[in-house]
C-alpha cells in the first residue's frame, strides 16, 4: 500500500490507518508483522522503516445461534390444539451465555403449554435457557389451541427468536411457519370392498362389490375409481359404465355429495389353470382433488382359489426366543417359524400361541389376534417348501423362576405340531446398601461427609441402579461426588438420587455426599438402593445413620442460686469441639477470681458476688490450632 503525501512541513505529522482482513485458515498463534517505510528526496538520511508491529493470531471462539422451527402439521382444524418444534443449535466454537428465545402466541391461538420451563407473559412465550455450549442442541415444544371460530383458510404464521450476547450476530429469527385453518366443509371418501364369495373355483366368475361413500360435509367432485384387473383374472364387466383399459378399470363418477353412497360392481373370470389354494388379492383406489387426504385404497380383500382335492402334507415348527434371561418389565420377542415340508399345500393354517405365566402379549404381527395371553395366526395356506415366520412380543411380569412358551400348530391336512422355546431365566440380583458419617458429633455450621457404599453380591448384572437418600431437616446439601453414574438433588423433597446404568457382578461403588450442619438436634439419614430386577434379600437394601449436631456457645450470664436451673456457668460443645482449654476469669479489677485447665462446665461462681467478671478461653481445636475468645459474663443471684 503507498500514500503519496506531497509535502509535509516542519514539526508537522501525519497519521496514516492500514485495515486489513485476516485469512480464515490461519493458525492459532501465527504472528503478523507489519514494517512501514517513509523516504523523501529531501531527506539526507534516506528511507527509514518503522519498528516491526507484530500480532498474534488467537482462536476465534465464538458463539454462533441458529433457529429452526416446526408445525406437527401443516393443516389444522378450528378448536384443536397445535404444537410447533423449535429447536436451538451453537454451530460456533465458544459458549452462548444467557440464551434467550421468545416466541409470540399466533394470531387466532391461545397458549396451552411450552417444555423446559417456557414462561407465558402477555401473549409472549419466554425460554431462559442459560449456557449453550459449542454443538448443543435443544429442543422446545410450544403448544396452542385454536380458536373454534377461526376461519377455514386461515393463515397462522408464527416466529421465534433466539438471542445471546456471545452472539456477534445478534438475535436471529426462524424462518416463517405458515400452518392452514382446514375447511369444515370436506369431502372424506371411503371406499369398501367385497367379493360375493370368500372362494372361487378355476374357471369361474368372481364378482366383487366396490362401495364409495362420503362421509364428510363438503362435496366430492371429479370422483375417480381405478381397480386393476388381479392376476390370474380376465375383466367380464363393469356397472356404472366402467371403462376396462391396459388391465384398469376406471369409473368416473362426478360429483359424489356430503353423506352419499355409489356401490360399483366388477366381474372377472377366474384362469382355468390357476392352482388350488392360490390368494386372490384386488384393491382398488378412490380419490377426489376435494378430499384433502388424497387418494384411498380398499383393504386388500382376498379370494382363496378352491382346491380340487384336498391332499395331506406335512409340516414343521419351530420355536425361539431372542434372549435368554430377562427381568420384570422386559420385552421378549418369540419368533416361530411353520415349514410345508410336504408336496401339497397346507390349508386352513392356525399357529396359536398360549403364553404362560409371567408373561403379558403386547403385540403380534402378520395379522396375529391377541385375546387375553392367546395369540392367534389364520393363514390360508403354505405352499409346498414355504417358510412362514410370525413373531410375538410379550412383557416379563414374573418375578423369579424361568419362562418357557409353546405353541401348536393345526390344520385341514397335516397332523399337528407343537414345539417350545429354550427356557428364559429371570434375573436376580442382591444389592447391599451401606452409609457412613464423618463424625457422630457435628458442630452447626461445619461441612461433614456421608459415604455411601453399594455392592452387587449377585452373579447377575443390576441394571438401572438408583439410590434414594433423604436427608434429614438441618441438614444442607452442598455437593456429591460419585464414583461413577449421575447425581441430582431435588431441595423440595430434600431427596439425592444417584443413578448407575449396571452395576457389576460383585463390583462396588461409593458416593461422598458433602453437607452442612445447621441446626442443632439428632439427625438420622436413610439411603435405599433399588434396581430393574427384583432384589433376592430387601433386607439390606436400606441403610441408616445418626449423629448429633450441636452449637458452639458462651454464655453471658448464670444465675447459681441453687435452684438447679442454669446454676452453673456452661460452655455448650467445649468438650466435644476442642482437645484441650484453659480459662482464666476476673473481676472488674483485674483480680483473678478463678481459673481452670480443660474446664468441665462445673464453674458455679464459688462465693462470688453477684456482678460483671471477664474470661479469657484459650482453646485447642482437634485439628491442632489454637483459638482465644475473650469476653463478660454476668452472675446472677
Amino acid at each position: 500500500v503507498t500514500w503519496d503525501l506531497g509535502s509535509i512541513p516542519a514539526g508537522e505529522s501525519r497519521t496514516l490507518n492500514l485495515v486489513v482482513n485476516v485469512a480464515s485458515d490461519l493458525e492459532d498463534g501465527t504472528v503478523l508483522r507489519n514494517i512501514a517505510v517513509a523516504n523523501s528526496p529531501t531527506d539526507d538520511q534516506g528511507p527509514k522503516e518503522s519498528e516491526p508491529e507484530d500480532v498474534t493470531v488467537e482462536e476465534d471462539l465464538r458463539a454462533l445461534l441458529t433457529i429452526q422451527k416446526s408445525a406437527m402439521s401443516s393443516t389444522v382444524a378450528a378448536g384443536e390444539e397445535l404444537t410447533y418444534q423449535i429447536s436451538i443449535n451453537n454451530r460456533g466454537s465458544g459458549s452462548a451465555q444467557d440464551v434467550i428465545v421468545t416466541d409470540p402466541i399466533p394470531e387466532g391461538t391461545a397458549f396451552v403449554s411450552a417444555n423446559l420451563d417456557g414462561a407465558h407473559t402477555n401473549g409472549v412465550v419466554t425460554w431462559s435457557l442459560g449456557t449453550v455450549e459449542a454443538g448443543e442442541s435443544i429442543d422446545l415444544e410450544l403448544t396452542v389451541l385454536v380458536d373454534e371460530d377461526l376461519s377455514g383458510g386461515t393463515t397462522i404464521r408464527n416466529i421465534a427468536t433466539v438471542e445471546s450476547p456471545d452472539d456477534p450476530e445478534g438475535p436471529k429469527e426462524n424462518d416463517p411457519e405458515d400452518v392452514v385453518v382446514e375447511d369444515d366443509a370436506q369431502a372424506n371418501l371411503t371406499i369398501q370392498k367385497s367379493a360375493m364369495s370368500g372362494t372361487v373355483g378355476a374357471g369361474e366368475e368372481l364378482t366383487y362389490q366396490i362401495t364409495i361413500s362420503n362421509s364428510g360435509t363438503g362435496s366430492a367432485q371429479d370422483v375417480i375409481v381405478t381397480d386393476p384387473i388381479p392376476e390370474g383374472t380376465a375383466f367380464v364387466s363393469a356397472n356404472l359404465d366402467g371403462a376396462h383399459t391396459n388391465g384398469v378399470v376406471i369409473w368416473s363418477l362426478g360429483t359424489v355429495e356430503a353423506g352419499e353412497s355409489i356401490v360399483l360392481e366388477l366381474t372377472v373370470l377366474v384362469d382355468e389353470d390357476l392352482p388350488g389354494g392360490t390368494t386372490i388379492r384386488n384393491i382398488a383406489t378412490v380419490e377426489s382433488p376435494d378430499d384433502p387426504e388424497g387418494p384411498k385404497e380398499n383393504d386388500p380383500e382376498d379370494v382363496l382359489v378352491e382346491e380340487d382335492e384336498i391332499l395331506d402334507t406335512q409340516v414343521s415348527v419351530v420355536k425361539t426366543s431372542n434372549v435368554a434371561s430377562a427381568s420384570p418389565g422386559d420385552l421378549i420377542e418369540f419368533s416361530i417359524q411353520v415349514t410345508n415340508e410336504g408336496e401339497n399345500s397346507a390349508m386352513n393354517v392356525v399357529i396359536t400361541d398360549i403364553l404362560p405365566d409371567g408373561l403379558m402379549a403386547m403385540n403380534a404381527n402378520s395379522g396375529g389376534e391377541i385375546e387375553g395371553n392367546t395369540v392367534t395366526w389364520i393363514i390360508d395356506s403354505i405352499q409346498p417348501e414355504e417358510s412362514i415366520t410370525v413373531i410375538v412380543t410379550a412383557m416379563v411380569t414374573a418375578e423369579e423362576g424361568s419362562i418357557i412358551n409353546s405353541v401348536v400348530v393345526t390344520g385341514d391336512n397335516f397332523e399337528d405340531e407343537e414345539d417350545e422355546s429354550d427356557p428364559v431365566t429371570l434375573n436376580l440380583v442382591d444389592l447391599v446398601i451401606e452409609k457412613e458419617v464423618s463424625a457422630n458429633i457435628v458442630g452447626v455450621g461445619t461441612r461433614f461427609e456421608y459415604r455411601i457404599r453399594i455392592t452387587n453380591n449377585s452373579e447377575n448384572t443390576a441394571t438401572e441402579v438408583e439410590v434414594s437418600d433423604f436427608l434429614p431437616i438441618g441438614v444442607r446439601f452442598i455437593d456429591a461426588v460419585p464414583e461413577r453414574g449421575s447425581i441430582d438433588y431435588d431441595g423440595t423433597l430434600r431427596v439425592l438420587h444417584w443413578r448407575i446404568d449396571e452395576l457389576a457382578p460383585g463390583e462396588t461403588l461409593l458416593l461422598n455426599i458433602d453437607v452442612l450442619a445447621e441446626t442443632p438436634g439428632e439427625k438420622s439419614n436413610t439411603a435405599r438402593v433399588t434396581s430393574r430386577e427384583r432384589d433376592s434379600n430387601e433386607n439390606d437394601n436400606t441403610s441408616t445413620v445418626a449423629h448429633t449436631q450441636i452449637e458452639f456457645e458462651i454464655p453471658n450470664v448464670f444465675t447459681p442460686n441453687g435452684d438447679g436451673i442454669n446454676d452453673t456457668w456452661e460452655i455448650r460443645g467445649i468438650q466435644e469441639f476442642f482437645s484441650s482449654n484453659s480459662l482464666l476469669i476476673v473481676n472488674r479489677w483485674g483480680v483473678e477470681v478463678y481459673k481452670s485447665d480443660n474446664y468441665a462446665n462445673d464453674w458455679n461462681g464459688g462465693s462470688l458476688s453477684a456482678g460483671t467478671y471477664y474470661y479469657q478461653l484459650k482453646v485447642v481445636r482437634l485439628d491442632g490450632s489454637e483459638e482465644v475468645f475473650k469476653g463478660y459474663v454476668t452472675i446472677l443471684r
